[in-house]
């Protein structure tokens, strides 16, 4: 063999052999950190609004551990997990305590309503069916869901022959801090800009062997490291509503035709449909002087809320106003859009009234028990 082929074989061994070896121990540090991002506590577990930390800090440490999983038409939901705290089936949606019998709600939103920072037992819908005898409930809420999603995992339900006997969209905060950027479409989400970028790359699915051997833990760690320069430097993504009437306005509208479109598919079923304008720490007069950081600027809330409102005034039948329902100085919110169980306790008793309301009639009085 040539002396200048033998070194650039052994070249190329010992670069294949250090990219190994850095690669393993990027893989190290990853499994490390995951470990001590797992174990750290999170701040919100001490805030006031919080009565039992401890039961906080089993919730955080537990949704520290969540994954994704890919859900055709809306892109994501939680995999299954079984903890102490948080329990979610094999169709990404998290356990409603509660009973297995009754008229069948579905309830749709984001992580307000799939129950961020509580148990099982203290999201809405758990608690709607304490508030509401006479109910089964299903959760539907999945982190950052925008309406239109909301709108396909109706669809989807509908398809799969669920039992549906009402159904309940709570919508707000993701509506306003996910399409209120100049990175987002108004039929968007949050992951549209992700989801492009990798599509676009459409070649390394046939590097994928070569990609994870050799760089799968690099690119871990890169990203982990590139998530804390940012959070570091507490950048924000570039708002449009504030200051924009015509991009505040198109967003109100799509939000809007994806609550009627919702209720337009369930009236010709004859389901009872109830919209909830979910409460905000960036709109109305809440308590929130315990917040460090509300994460998205008040304003854009400001901009896109009253059209929303507005709309609602003219449908009351069907809408539900909650965006200033937590005003006073009793502490409710633990960031800028999630709540105490406390908190969700009250939310559920003002979904519950309308509700009943809605589904007696359509279906009459004697659908459900009447409050002892």
């Amino acid at each position: 063999m040539k002396s200048w082929v033998k070194i650039i074989l052994i070249n190329a061994a010992v670069t294949l052999a250090l990219l190994l070896s850095l690669n393993a121990v990027c893989e190290i540090a990853v499994v490390g950190w995951k470990s001590i991002y797992i174990a750290k506590s999170d701040p919100r577990a001490d805030l006031p609004a919080i009565a039992n930390r401890a039961r906080a800090r089993t919730f955080f440490s537990e949704y520290r551990q969540l994954e994704t999983q890919y859900a055709p038409f809306v892109d994501w939901s939680y995999a299954p997990f079984s903890g102490t705290a948080i329990n979610i089936d094999q169709h990404g949606r998290r356990r409603t305590v509660g009973p297995d019998k009754g008229l069948t709600v579905h309830l749709f939103g984001g992580s307000a309503m799939w129950g961020d920072g509580v148990w099982d037992a203290e999201t809405i819908p758990s608690t709607l069916t304490r508030a509401l005898p006479g109910i089964q409930a299903v959760n539907h809420g999945q982190s950052a869901y925008v309406s239109r999603q909301g709108l396909i995992a109706l669809m989807s339900v509908l398809n799969s022959y669920d039992p549906i006997d009402a159904a309940v969209f709570y919508d707000g905060a993701n509506d306003v801090q996910v399409l209120c950027q100049v990175a987002a479409s108004v039929n968007g989400h949050d992951q549209e800009a992700q989801m492009f970028d990798t599509m676009r790359r459409r070649t390394q699915r046939d590097q994928g062997a070569f990609r994870d051997m050799f760089f799968s833990g690099m690119l871990q760690f890169t990203n982990i490291i590139s998530d804390k320069l940012r959070s570091m430097s507490h950048a924000s993504p570039s708002q449009t509503c504030v200051g924009n009437p015509k991009r505040a306005k198109q967003i109100a509208d799509a939000w809007w035709s994806n609550w009627l479109a919702a209720r337009s598919i369930l009236s010709d079923r004859g389901i009872p449909f109830l919209a909830v304008l979910q409460p905000v720490a960036g709109f109305g007069h809440p308590n929130i002087s315990y917040l460090q950081t509300i994460e998205v600027a008040p304003a854009e809330y400001e901009a896109v809320y009253p059209l929303i409102r507005e709309k609602m005034g003219a449908h009351s039948g069907w809408t539900l106003d909650l965006s200033e329902v937590f005003d006073g100085d009793e502490p409710r919110f633990i960031d800028w859009a999630h709540v105490s169980p406390e908190a969700n306790t009250i939310i559920a008793e003002r979904i519950a009234t309308k509700l009943r309301t809605l589904i007696a009639a359509q279906f009459g009085e004697q659908a459900l028990p009447k409050n002892r």
